[in-house]
């Protein structure tokens, strides 16, 4: 090796061994120019940094008036849309883990992982693509750059321990939370996770992460709300002692006027759907709660549908009257596929419940005589038979297996 190189191998060594990481993420935040709303600075004061907030009645309407003091092993975050989720508190405290962690000997070939997992590629993309520019934007952070790939980026830090940042998808089982020891460990968008059989796998991808994180690592469960089921709503409605749980709309997040007229646009256009996205709600009645776009997305076709000679119709049905909504599909056997080509559904109001004999008589109308029965579970069976009955329908009991 020629002297020159070697000088400057030498000085780019001694100039890493200079770099001093701030301890604590909101002075982390600081070093890097990253300037926090004051309500990600609440948040991350209290659940990344574990000290008293400063302004307390900003950090109760975030983390409700049991407000808990000290790390925790669990961040759980319900925030509305553009709180600073996927930015501020998954890539940057996926970042400031990887520097400052304590890193103990590890078997051979084994990794120390800031992961991050996402339900689609390009949330996942979002979250790489904002770690790493937090990397390159400062110039003693890149000079840490060892190597860097598709999904993946790995550090030598100023100890000489290398920390590696992974990206993965949500997968059947777990599996992309397999294999490695982790930094920090995000579940981001979680109520969306999904494998490719729809089944919702967030439980597994939490044990699975769980099980392999190093002492003084956290979890991150951060998300828009969607259905009142799975990880993040069994995190919300029960805090465990292990857990800051936070519940924030997106104003109390990151007001300014940018997000307070995006806010009040989705108001004006679809309340219910704003009142999730940016008001941080749980979705509690309707078949809307059930999938997301993407899922629905995936088996639309927008080729009408004419049944022909042949189908085999039926009609499947599920009544509420009070807490849930009535909902009805109609489906065509056609040789080997099943087509949903017609529905309805009837949602109640605080105020207003349904009335079994006005849903009913909704229901016949999209049957239209189409076939003569209706399957649907035992529950109200005493209140809509008789009605059905009323209409020619017979009401047919749904499998039970």
């Amino acid at each position: 090796m020629r002297r020159n190189d070697l000088l400057a191998i030498n000085a780019v060594t001694s100039r890493q061994r200079r770099v001093v990481v701030p301890q604590s993420f909101l002075g982390f935040c600081e070093w890097l120019g990253v300037e926090l709303t004051p309500g990600q600075a609440e948040f991350a004061r209290v659940a990344y940094d574990g000290l008293e907030p400063l302004d307390r009645d900003l950090a109760v309407k975030i983390f409700g008036k049991d407000l808990p003091v000290g790390r925790r092993r669990v961040v759980a975050a319900v925030c509305g849309r553009r709180a600073g989720k996927s930015y501020v508190m998954v890539a940057l405290r996926l970042v400031h883990g990887m520097l400052v962690r304590d890193v103990p000997p590890l078997p051979p070939g084994i990794k120390a992982v800031a992961m991050i997992i996402a339900p689609r590629s390009n949330m996942r993309d979002e979250v790489f693509a904002y770690a790493l520019g937090a990397i390159e934007s400062k110039p003693e952070l890149r000079a840490m750059l060892v190597s860097t790939k598709a999904e993946t980026f790995t550090l030598r830090r100023p100890d000489g321990k290398r920390v590696t940042f992974e990206c993965g998808v949500a997968t059947a089982g777990g599996t992309a939370a397999r294999g490695r020891w982790f930094l920090d460990f995000a579940l981001d968008e979680c109520a969306f996770f999904r494998d490719n059989t729809f089944k919702v796998n967030d439980e597994e991808l939490y044990k699975a992460g769980r099980s392999v994180l190093l002492p003084g690592g956290q979890i991150l469960i951060t998300s828009t709300p969607w259905a009142e089921t799975g990880l993040l709503y069994r995190m919300w409605k029960t805090r465990p002692d292990n857990a800051h749980v936070a519940h924030a709309p997106t104003l109390v997040m990151n007001d300014n006027h940018i997000t307070r007229e995006i806010v009040h646009e989705a108001e004006e256009e679809d309340p219910d759907a704003a009142a999730r996205e940016f008001g941080a709600r749980f979705m509690t009645s309707g078949t809307t709660v059930f999938f997301e776009s993407s899922t629905l997305d995936a088996i639309l076709t927008p080729e009408p549908f004419a049944l022909q000679p042949g189908d085999i119709v039926g009609a499947g049905g599920d009544f509420g009257f009070k807490s849930d909504s009535s909902a009805l599909l109609m489906v065509a056997l056609r040789g080997k596929t099943l087509h949903v080509y017609a529905g309805t559904e009837e949602r109640p109001t605080p105020d207003a419940p349904l009335k079994p004999s006005r849903t009913v008589a909704r229901f016949v109308e999209v049957v239209d005589g189409k076939c003569d029965y209706v399957v649907a579970d035992g529950h109200h069976r005493a209140s809509i038979e008789e009605h059905l009955q009323e209409h020619g329908l017979v009401y047919c009991p749904a499998p039970q297996t």
